[in-house]
């Protein structure tokens, strides 16, 4: 009897740590730029604030003063990471941690694009030359060789 109620107990526990996570990355800036990402939260509760999460920028010391800011459309809610500097490197490696209810943490890595100006290059169309007509001989006939006669 002892046992079940611990098991029991246990399972509502896992079930509110399960309740809270943390979805896929979107980013919206692009190489050179600040970082601009914004992470869906899963089961969000209409008390969840913004301070509840933080950075670890895995060794990425352009996001250790990231700013995060929670944004809410209905029930969802977006975390929206933001670096104050331009990340000037392709890729950024960070985990956000969230540490109300219970510790969460999901590993991330974005690829930054290049800006949209260079990622659609100019191509210089090479000038046409316009080429004089050759001359034409006045008729067909007057250029062919004589044939010989068939036998």
């Amino acid at each position: 009897m002892k046992l079940s109620t611990v098991c029991l107990l246990g399972l509502c526990h896992a079930g509110s740590a399960a309740a809270l996570g943390l979805g896929d990355a979107s980013v919206r800036s692009s190489l050179g730029q600040p970082l601009d990402v914004r992470i869906e939260v899963l089961g969000a509760t209409p008390g969840l604030a913004a301070d509840c999460f933080h950075v670890d920028p895995a060794g990425s010391g352009a996001l250790a003063r990231a700013r995060l800011s929670l944004e809410r459309n209905g029930e969802q809610a977006v975390l929206h990471v933001r670096s104050p500097q331009p990340v000037n490197d392709p890729f950024a490696q960070f985990a956000i941690v969230a540490d109300c209810t219970a510790r969460i943490q999901r590993d991330y890595v974005v690829l930054l694009d290049p800006p949209s100006a260079i990622d659609a290059p100019v191509v210089a169309e090479a000038p046409t030359i316009a080429r004089r007509p050759e001359p034409r001989p006045a008729s067909a006939t007057a250029m062919q060789p004589p044939r010989a006669a068939a036998r």
